[in-house]
């Protein structure tokens, strides 16, 4: 805008409130989505493509014959959307289809077990030896163990599981 050019008080508070946006939005960062599990489960790490067979109940059972169990965000978790993403590879849509089809065909009794808080998924990693969730790397604590994949850590450089990205 040129500096002779009227100003209204609407105009200026328009013009701040876009700047604040704009700051604001390039502070935002991506942050590493944690697989997690009991810190008593005999596995420190697992492949990304491990990962996804466990996520697709292809790969039912872990060392020492633990059986997995699966838990899912709900719909509207960025979690979620980036465990389809880059973990299953599917929209909503086909993740749905996916499950449904699997089920009706008798190859799983239900789908992956749909839990509303990151607390409730952690609360269910800590508490059930073959729980296999995911929370962002920053609400890990002494409660479970995050999984090592492809060898790195949520803190590793390079790390795969991005949520905001």
């Amino acid at each position: 805008m040129h500096p002779s050019a009227p100003q209204t008080p609407f105009l200026r508070t328009g013009l701040a409130l876009c700047a604040t946006v704009a700051l604001l939005g390039s502070s935002v960062r991506a942050e590493n989505l944690a697989i997690v599990v009991a810190k008593s489960a005999p596995v420190e790490g697992i492949t990304s493509d491990e990962l996804a067979r466990i996520f697709r109940c292809e790969e039912t059972a872990g060392p020492g014959g633990i059986k997995w169990e699966i838990f899912s965000r709900e719909r509207t978790s960025s979690e979620r959307e980036t465990v389809l993403k880059v973990v299953y590879h599917m929209s909503e849509a086909q993740y749905n289809r996916f499950f449904m089809q699997a089920v009706f065909a008798g190859k799983l009794n239900e789908a992956p077990r749909v839990i509303p808080s990151a607390s409730a998924m952690k609360a269910i990693a800590a508490n059930r030896p073959g729980a296999v969730t995911y929370i962002l790397a920053s609400q890990v604590d002494d409660s479970v163990k995050a999984l090592r994949i492809d060898g790195l850590l949520p803190s590793d450089p390079g790390y795969p599981l991005k949520v905001g990205e």
